[in-house]
């Protein structure tokens, strides 16, 4: 597993972008602000094989620019789709279809953008690794490839038009 730190000071621009804020934040405890960042890889530490250590890559903040507070709640909604994406949860039902997990749906609630890029996401990990596991399969025929194959085919097809029945149906 590799460890991420983010470390050293921030390029000059990032820093002057923080900066304006300073007093405010250094008067108000818990204080917080709404940025978009940018970070470079700047150093990567692998330790020697016969060492207990996990490697690590260093970042370091290269742009950072601050929200104003009318522009907080917009950034926050991007920040929440972004982990609605990443984290999606669900499964597939007996007919193929996607099935978003309650966690999933509860945090994509009432935006069905959130929701449909959480249901693709789910599918195609389900497919891809699908796909995966039979391709780790020893001796597989060509005929079993190909019914894997078909399958696949027709479950992304079922992920990208739910509802929609299989032409051969």
């Amino acid at each position: 597993m590799t460890t991420v730190k983010i470390s050293g000071k921030p390029s000059t621009s990032a820093q002057e972008a923080v900066e304006l804020y300073a007093d405010r934040l250094y008067r108000n405890r818990g204080a917080r602000i709404m940025v978009v960042g940018e970070l470079k890889h700047a150093v990567r530490n692998e330790p020697a094989p016969d060492e207990d250590k996990d490697r690590s890559v260093e970042l370091r903040i290269t742009g950072l620019e601050v929200a104003n507070p009318e522009q907080d709640e917009a950034l926050r909604k991007v920040m929440r789709a972004l982990y609605v994406s990443r984290t999606a949860q669900g499964t597939l039902d007996e007919d193929g279809d996607v099935e978003l997990s309650a966690t999933t749906l509860r945090l994509a609630a009432d935006r069905l953008s959130d929701q449909e890029v959480a249901r693709l996401r789910v599918g195609v990990r389900y497919w891809a690794d699908y796909a995966r596991r039979v391709f780790q399969t020893d001796r597989i025929s060509e005929a079993e490839l190909r019914h894997e194959l078909e399958a696949i085919q027709s479950g992304l097809e079922r992920v990208l038009n739910p509802g929609k029945e299989d032409e051969g149906e």
